[in-house]
């Protein structure tokens, strides 16, 4: 019924793409709303960039925004790897955070009570 544990020596086991990609997809659900908007201005770059890079795109929805504490966070939660000061994300992660990007709707800036 169930395969033999792995023993000392034997290939990793590797999972399906699909499992993988389903895993990430689970696990970035259940971040903030500020978290995910993060990891989708960093796939929308493609590439390594600075906080401030990542502050610039989300102003139009989210003025005065700091993603440095949350990008901090991020790394210590292994979603986001870092980089001589510079974030990025891993492959599999870049392609479900840009396939989440909502794509013509602007959302409302909340304005404080």
């Amino acid at each position: 019924m169930f395969d033999a544990p792995a023993r000392r020596g034997d290939p990793p086991v590797l999972l399906p793409q699909d499992v993988v990609t389903s895993l990430v997809g689970e696990a970035c659900n259940r971040l903030a709303t500020i978290a995910q908007r993060v990891r989708q201005a960093l796939a929308n770059y493609g590439r390594r960039v600075a906080s401030v890079a990542v502050d610039y795109l989300l102003q139009p929805s989210r003025p005065g925004v700091n993603s440095t504490p949350i990008l901090h966070r991020l790394v210590n939660m292994h979603f986001v790897p870092r980089e001589r000061g510079s974030f990025s994300l891993h492959p599999v992660d870049h392609s479900y955070a840009l396939a989440r990007v909502p794509r013509g709707v602007e959302e409302t800036p909340r304005v404080p009570a």
